[in-house]
């Protein structure tokens, strides 16, 4: 069941016993929801402390009777389930653009570190052919010169 859905029918069932004691039943047909659906809601909604459930099994079916706690009232009146969930995607929304900004910081860098290799190497190399040249017409004007003394 997709978390924002989840969220909203966790809020309808709190709205639906927030005043009295009912039935998972009840919940059910009044908000027109699976009855399994309800019933694993209400129990994730107990964990967190906001109801109170108690089985009652008969020899033909099973139920749960709920009623809020004042936790619960309090969540209701000042939160809700969809607020939290909207929260929790708002941080999963900036954790993403943070991973894309230093994913996009990485490569830059590296873009700029291999073309900073690229022009030292290219560079280095230009250099040093031009020391080979200047080597090369040195020696030429040495021998230029020696001829010219030896005359």
């Amino acid at each position: 069941m997709e978390e924002k859905y989840k969220a909203k029918l966790k809020d309808l069932i709190l709205q639906n016993i927030s005043e009295k004691r009912t039935y998972v039943s009840r919940i059910s047909e009044e908000l027109n929801v699976d009855f399994d659906t309800v019933w694993s809601l209400c129990s994730e909604i107990s964990r967190d402390g906001y109801i109170n459930e108690r089985e009652q099994i008969t020899k033909n079916t099973r139920n749960k009777a709920v009623e809020i706690t004042p936790d619960g009232k309090l969540f209701y009146n000042s939160s809700s389930y969809s607020c939290l969930y909207r929260g929790i995607l708002l941080k999963k929304t900036q954790s993403y653009m943070v991973k894309i900004k230093d994913t996009t910081f990485k490569i830059i860098t590296i873009i700029i570190m291999a073309s900073s290799v690229i022009a030292v190497v290219y560079f280095g190399l230009k250099n040093n052919s031009k020391d080979k040249e200047i080597e090369r017409l040195k020696k030429q004007i040495e021998l230029l010169q020696n001829k010219s003394s030896e005359k």
